[in-house]
């Protein structure tokens, strides 16, 4: 709800995605050279005409995409929004962000070259500038702004390095792009488009008409197929052998007991108090960043008659669970919401909020009111030391965890080590027990391989294209991808293929498109047969006239009002060519044959309205506006491209995740030296 943004964690982006990857491999790599104080420099994800590009940025952009996209597609779908798209939108995602980190990268570099940049006053503008960050007094608010950057997951540093960047972008654009102009004619053009409408007469005969009236012989829809065979292509396609490590199947194969779980809860329980960390419950009345006076103060009452209930002996519980079992309106949002926020800790929210619930005693309550940017809250403090009852469903989660990724890292690392020694799929799956070679394919490349296991995983697609036969790829590392899983980041399986076969693309053989091939020459004859009664029709017509003609030969003129040039002719639908036609020739004319999207027309022109010059004059200076924003950003859009086509780009974001699989391999290797293997309930070594 609400507060999920308060607590958003102030760990650095790349302290995510590397611990997401391999754990602990994060202390090879250290925090990135934006963090200060960092052990080795970032990864390189890119390399954009000899400058880098860290991984972060990478990671950061994708992920703030792929929230987007999510927000979108729920915005879109509603009631009917199906979770099991967020793999493609994530994959969508990561493809987006790699574009958009080239195009940012080139476009400042040319800013470079002309001497542009932004001034830290330019960026402190922008921001006590921004509608949404001042309060009610007009006047920039600290707080919304603070407010913001928890929602937006990230901090003051951060912010200001992207909107820098965006600025810099848009000076670019106004230098490039101001000077264009949009002449009078132009707009005059764009005008009557949509505001000059057409009347004429249609006759319509349609290639569908005369499908039925094709007979097709055996003889031309094979010789047809024999001189197109470039449109019945099979694609390119691979079959191969690969072995998968699977992070849900050493998970369900942990075993735990009670004994296990009653140490690590002794062990652990006391992580959260000495962390600094409290346990908090809250109600909250919220009050929308726009509420006047009246509404926040009605908020507030609400808030102080839960407080004087709770001083009257009533029981917290209770009220809780009034309102967090409350109904809310399917066509509003929710006034108030009660969360239990778990633990938290210094820094992870808002000041007011957190500086409230830190002076409570432990199963205390909030005296008065809290005010925040969110509303009005009643706060309340539980104890710091989690029941073991409490904490049994995460222990158990993370015992499991603890242990499967364990295995996970050991099997990794032995299958590293027989990789590098040259041994072949099937003796490296012979060192780990309930690995077996299995068979994919044949697939295409942009194929969804049809494999439970393997799915939308490009990576493993894309290294099967880059294999010839009997080549073994390195270690593909998949993450597993569920929004609703906080432990998705540190699950992977890995992969390890071999190309058993490759073929070339090559025409299908004739009876596997047989039917394709058919209908292509049904259409194509279809087509001839319209156009021929088509010519009949216009020649016909214009000795007796298009009524009587088209009486004679069994057809229908419509008549249309309201024609625009963009093609829509009522009662007949879209005919761009047909509804041109009709601006073009004069009342009474007859057109020739017209060869639209649908079949052929013959046209006979009525009249074209005249809009008022004083609707023109209306117009005028906003619809230039409209079309100087259209062509500017067209042609800076040719522009960006023109810059991209010729930069030198180097993509490096396979080569990171191999290398950092690499790395843990050989740290957990060294590990195991002194460790015994895991419990794996038999699984294990």
């Amino acid at each position: 709800m609400v507060m999920r943004a308060m607590r958003e964690k102030m760990r650095p982006i790349l302290w995510i995605a590397i611990i997401g990857f391999l754990g602990t491999i994060v202390f090879a790599w250290g925090m990135g050279s934006t963090q200060g104080g960092g052990c080795q420099k970032s990864p390189v994800v890119l390399v954009v005409n000899g400058e880098e590009v860290p991984y972060y940025e990478y990671y950061q952009l994708a992920e703030g995409l792929f929230r987007r996209y999510v927000a979108n597609e729920r915005s879109r779908m509603g009631d009917f929004y199906d979770p099991s798209v967020e793999p493609v939108l994530r994959e969508v995602a990561g493809q987006d962000a790699i574009e958009l980190l080239i195009e940012d990268y080139v476009v400042r570099q040319q800013a470079g070259e002309w001497g542009l940049g932004i001034t830290e006053e330019e960026i402190s503008q922008t921001i006590e500038q921004a509608p949404y960050f001042r309060g009610e007094n007009g006047a920039f608010d600290r707080g919304l702004y603070e407010a913001f950057l928890h929602d937006q997951g990230t901090n003051d540093d951060e912010y200001r390095l992207t909107l820098g960047r965006q600025l810099l972008v848009e000076k670019v654009h106004s230098i490039v792009f101001d000077a264009v102009y949009v002449p009078e004619p132009m707009v005059r053009a764009e005008f009557l488009d949509s505001n000059q409408f057409a009347s004429a007469d249609f006759a319509r005969i349609s290639y569908g008409d005369f499908v039925g009236d094709v007979v097709l012989a055996e003889a031309e829809v094979r010789a047809y197929y024999d001189a197109h065979p470039e449109e019945f292509m099979a694609p390119a396609q691979v079959t191969v052998d690969y072995i998968a490590l699977n992070f849900d199947d050493l998970y369900a194969k942990v075993e735990l007991t009670e004994e296990n779980l009653l140490a690590y809860y002794e062990q652990v329980k006391d992580e959260e108090t000495s962390a600094g960390r409290i346990h908090v419950r809250h109600i909250l009345f919220i009050t929308p960043p726009d509420a006047d006076e009246k509404t926040v103060e009605a908020a507030r009452v609400k808030a102080a008659a839960v407080i004087e209930r709770l001083n009257g002996g009533a029981d917290f519980e209770k009220i809780f669970d009034e309102y967090s079992q409350a109904p809310v309106p399917t066509d509003a949002e929710p006034s108030v919401v009660a969360e239990d926020l778990g633990f938290f800790g210094p820094g992870e929210m808002v000041p007011e909020f957190e500086e409230a619930a830190y002076a409570l005693e432990s199963g205390a309550t909030s005296p008065e009111p809290v005010r925040t940017a969110y509303g009005w809250h009643v706060i309340r403090r539980e104890s710091d030391v989690p029941t073991f009852a409490q904490m049994r469903p995460e222990l158990e989660n993370r015992l499991r965890m603890d242990q499967a990724l364990s295995a996970m890292d050991k099997f990794q690392g032995t299958l590293s080590v027989a990789l590098s020694e040259g041994k072949n799929l099937a003796e490296a799956a012979a060192l780990i027990p309930g690995v077996e070679v299995q068979r994919a394919g044949p697939f295409a490349q942009d194929a969804i391989i049809v494999d439970a296991k393997i799915g939308r995983f490009n990576q493993f697609r894309d290294a099967a294209f880059k294999l010839e036969p009997g080549q073994v790829s390195g270690i593909l590392a998949r993450t597993h991808e569920d929004p609703t899983d906080p432990d998705a980041v540190f699950k992977h399986d890995f992969y390890v293929l071999s190309v058993v076969e490759r073929t070339s693309e090559k025409p299908y053989p004739f009876e596997e498109v047989r039917g394709r091939v058919e209908a292509k020459v049904l259409n194509s004859k279809a087509w001839d047969l319209a156009e021929k009664h088509a010519g009949e029709l216009a020649t016909l017509a214009r000795s007796v006239g298009l009524d009587r003609a088209a009486l004679e030969l069994g057809d229908r003129v419509v008549s249309a009002d309201q024609i625009t040039r963009n093609g829509n002719i009522p009662d007949l639908g879209t005919a761009p060519v047909a509804a041109r036609t009709a601006f073009e020739i004069q009342p009474g004319q007859l057109s020739g044959v017209v060869r639209d999207r649908d079949g052929f027309y013959i046209v006979r022109g009525r009249n074209v309205s005249e809009p008022s010059p004083q609707a023109y004059g209306q117009r005028l200076e906003g619809l230039r506006l409209d079309m100087t924003t259209v062509i500017k950003n067209t042609f800076y859009r040719a522009w960006v491209d023109s810059l991209v086509a010729q930069a030198e780009v180097e993509n490096h974001l396979e080569e990171i995740l191999s290398e950092l699989a690499k790395r843990h391999a050989e740290a957990e290797q060294a590990a195991q030296e002194q460790e015994p293997a895991p419990d794996m309930g038999g699984y294990g070594y």
